[in-house]
């Protein structure tokens, strides 16, 4: 069974015609998926799908093969995280009081919940912001701590086993070795069960840490594959309308996309 499936589904966000269109997906446990796709191509639409946020027209939803929209959103939140590209976040909290708001589905009691935020804060390097207001951050360092707080919600083996993360460009607005820190978070919590869906502009990104990836254009899948099988020219001149050059990777092997 698979943990998360979507099943021939079409979405109307916004009452009009169909954003997305027969779209199928299942993620394992321990999974990466990429999600890939040009601007409009549906792919921020398919992640606040995924969590709960836009209805199905046709099709279903399942999380631990039970209907998303038969649960509510406590049990949701005990399932799945989501880090959107928008969080809409304006109180001035303190850094450790927006981690700590992934707990609050857990109950999982004060002292685990200290020990979990001490532990996210080091692992996401957000330990010097812990007592700064969020408001007053830049926006990579606001990425970053609501990257914490989805970490704190699945942080845990107990939690992360048979849990969903959804992100939505979640290297956006990092430096490069806050990107690499992202690379390091996925390899974490995959290898502790979490299955883990990742919207993203960067490939190389993708490539690295993926084992399936999906395109999407004009709503529409257009491919699913392993990163060898998805990213190559023909993919990228026929929905990127881009030429570029797809070579090795000298880490670990897969495909290393070059901008021509």
């Amino acid at each position: 069974m698979a943990l998360l499936s979507l099943n021939t589904a079409g979405v109307s966000p916004y009452g009009n015609s169909e954003l997305l269109q027969e779209i199928q997906l299942d993620l394992a446990a321990a999974e990466v998926l990429g999600i890939v796709g040009p601007n409009g191509a549906g792919k921020s639409t398919l992640l606040h799908t995924l969590a709960g946020g836009h209805a199905l027209d046709n099709g279903e939803l399942r999380l631990q093969g039970q209907a998303l929209a038969s649960m509510n959103n406590e049990q949701r939140a005990q399932s799945l995280a989501f880090l959107s590209q928008n969080p809409g976040l304006n109180f001035p909290f303190t850094v450790e009081e927006v981690i700590l708001l992934g707990r609050i589905p857990h109950a999982s009691g004060i002292e685990a919940d200290a020990e979990i935020l001490n532990q996210v804060l080091a692992f996401t390097d957000t330990e010097s912001l812990r007592e700064r207001l969020y408001t007053e951050l830049s926006g990579g360092e606001r990425q970053r701590v609501q990257l914490a707080r989805c970490v704190a919600q699945i942080w845990r083996p107990e939690d992360s086993a048979g849990r969903v993360l959804l992100m939505d460009e979640p290297s956006a607005a990092l430096d490069l070795a806050h990107t690499h820190m992202v690379s390091d978070i996925v390899r974490r919590l995959s290898n502790e069960g979490c299955g883990i869906i990742i919207a993203s502009h960067d490939f190389n990104l993708l490539a690295g840490i993926c084992d399936r990836i999906t395109v999407l254009n004009n709503g529409r899948q257009h491919a699913t594959g392993t990163p060898r099988e998805v990213l190559t020219t023909p993919m990228f001149s026929d929905v990127f309308t881009a030429n570029v050059l797809i070579e090795e990777h000298p880490v670990h092997g897969g495909p290393l996309v070059i901008n021509s």
